[in-house]
């Protein structure tokens, strides 16, 4: 699908899969509110495109699986708060980074392999 911007330039848009739950019990932990899982994996996002992930304070769920992010996107999730797992399969991060991640958000499950 195409979403046309005012300058005539089109852009393509694929739809991603958010999910949002009410309550639920992860590994044991009680979650309330309402917790949200985006699935961007296999779209084109970059680390410039994580940026506006910023302020999803709800996040609990991210699959960038089978993007090109960097290290670089670290720096937006670690600023996500409540961000409990989160899925870099098949991505341009480094073993090195995903060990910081781990360090500055330890209550957030990251798969990367």
């Amino acid at each position: 699908e195409l979403m046309k911007k005012p300058s005539n330039t089109t852009y393509p848009i694929k739809v991603i899969r958010i999910q949002v739950n009410c309550d639920c019990s992860c590994n044991g932990k009680r979650t309330t509110g309402l917790p949200v899982g985006i699935y961007l994996s296999n779209t084109k996002i970059t680390d410039q495109g994580i940026e506006s992930l910023e302020g999803l304070d709800r996040l609990t769920i991210l699959d960038l699986s089978d993007t090109s992010i960097t290290d670089k996107s670290f720096d937006t999730l670690k600023k996500l708060p409540s961000l409990e797992h989160l899925k870099i399969l098949e991505t341009a991060v480094t073993e090195e980074g995903v060990k910081l991640l781990r360090k500055s958000k330890p209550d957030c499950e990251v798969h990367d392999k």
